[in-house]
């Protein structure tokens, strides 16, 4: 078959498989709505709203063997969607915390108790990351359950400025992995910055389910990469 055949036949697979998978979205959308506010799953919420973004959005494309990742996610979230699920008890998932800048809400502890700790392994990996990768701790974050709270900055001079990357890293770090604290907010201001969000979405979801931070920001300086290519 030719490369234009070949081609051809992928995008009518990938449109096929997207048709169908068109019945999750609303289901979706009423479970990203009903645990938007749950702190204890924003790990949760950041991979349902980029499966959500992949399935609505026609810009944000992806691989079929991406796609058909994607189906095999939501067959597994398929019950908490069709069943309300009440929030989990207090200390269910300590990896999962809020993650933004907004805490206003929270009452503050003593000084001690509001430090940071980074775990060895965790400096460790720091210390070993590319210059370009600047890493310091979220000082709009205490964390009194292990989780550790990082704000990255992408300093590379062969590459545009973007904004900062949020994540969050879990108290059982490598055992867990880090997550993104999606803010498409930062990410929606011109098209070359959108670009770089949907970059970074569709490169996600290919990550295994156990990656680490350097995988990450690898991922998210490959993203900038990309959109400089789409845009030359």
């Amino acid at each position: 078959m030719s490369p234009a055949g070949a081609t051809s036949l992928e995008d009518q697979q990938y449109m096929e498989k997207l048709k169908q998978l068109s019945k999750y979205i609303e289901p979706l959308r009423r479970m990203i709505n009903k645990i938007d506010k749950n702190e204890d799953r924003k790990k949760d919420l950041s991979k349902m709203k980029s499966l959500l973004n992949i399935l609505t959005d026609p810009n944000t494309r992806c691989p079929l063997k991406t796609l058909q990742k994607c189906e095999i996610a939501l067959e597994k979230l398929k019950n908490d969607m069709a069943v309300p699920t009440p929030p989990p008890p207090p200390g269910a998932d300590q990896a999962a915390v809020p993650v933004g800048p907004n805490v206003t809400g929270r009452k503050r502890k003593h000084d001690e108790d509001e430090r940071q700790t980074i775990p060895n392994i965790l400096q460790g990996e720091v210390a070993r990351l590319d210059v370009k990768f600047l890493v310091n701790l979220d000082p709009a974050f205490c964390s009194n359950n292990g989780t550790v709270h990082l704000v990255c900055k992408l300093d590379d001079k062969n590459l545009p400025s973007v904004p900062p990357l949020q994540l969050s890293v879990p108290a059982d770090y490598p055992d867990q992995s880090p997550y993104w604290a999606d803010d498409g907010d930062r990410y929606g201001a011109n098209n070359f910055l959108k670009t770089v969000h949907r970059n970074m979405t569709s490169k996600l979801l290919q990550l295994p389910d156990k990656h680490s931070v350097t995988e990450l920001l690898n991922t998210w300086a490959q993203s900038v990469r990309q959109a400089c290519l789409s845009a030359a």
